[in-house]
C-alpha cells in the first residue's frame, strides 16, 4: 500500500518520534535511579502512546504494533513502586528496536519478560504475570487505564 504522506511529512514524523523515544529512554534511566516513579512513568507512557497513535496515522503499522506491545506491558507496571531491572531492560531494548523500525529495518522483537538475576519477590512475580495478561488483552479496563494515565 502506497503512503498518502509526502517524504517531508514522514521525515518530520520520524524526527518527532526519535525525540519521543529519547524522552522515554531518559525517563526509564531516571526510574532506574529511583526517582519520582509516577512522574517518570507517566512521561514514558505518554511518549509510547503518542508514537503509537502518530505511527497509525502515518500508516507505519509495524511501528504502531511495536509501540502498542510496549505500551501494553508498561501499563502493567503502573502500580509498582519501582520498575524491575528486567522490565527496564525490555523497554530500553524496545526503544532501540523502535529506532530500527524508523530506519526501515525489519525487527523481530521478543516481548516476553525475562527473569532478572535478582528475581522479583512473589508479589512482583504476580504483577509481572498480570502485565503479561494485560499485554494479551484488549479489554476496556486496559483502555480505561490508558485514558487515566493520559489525563495525568
Amino acid at each position: 500500500m502506497a503512503s498518502t504522506f509526502s517524504n517531508d511529512e514522514i521525515n518530520e514524523f520520524k524526527v518527532e518520534a526519535l525525540e519521543l523515544l529519547d524522552l522515554g529512554e531518559k525517563g526509564l534511566l531516571a526510574l532506574d535511579n529511583q526517582g519520582n516513579y509516577k512522574g517518570h512513568f507517566d512521561a514514558i507512557f505518554r511518549a509510547f502512546h503518542s508514537i503509537k497513535g502518530a505511527a497509525g496515522m502515518m500508516e507505519l503499522m509495524d511501528l504502531q504494533a511495536h509501540m502498542h506491545q510496549l505500551e501494553s506491558l508498561l501499563i502493567g507496571a503502573k502500580d509498582l513502586s519501582n520498575l524491575p531491572k528486567n522490565l527496564a531492560d525490555l523497554f530500553l531494548r524496545g526503544i532501540d528496536a523502535a529506532r530500527l523500525i524508523l530506519e526501515g529495518q525489519n525487527v523481530n522483537f521478543d516481548y516476553s519478560v525475562a527473569d532478572a538475576d535478582n528475581g522479583p519477590t512473589d508479589d512482583k512475580s504476580q504483577k509481572l504475570e498480570t502485565m503479561q495478561d494485560l499485554r494479551e488483552s484488549s479489554s476496556q479496563d486496559f483502555f480505561a487505564e490508558c485514558e487515566d494515565i493520559i489525563q495525568r
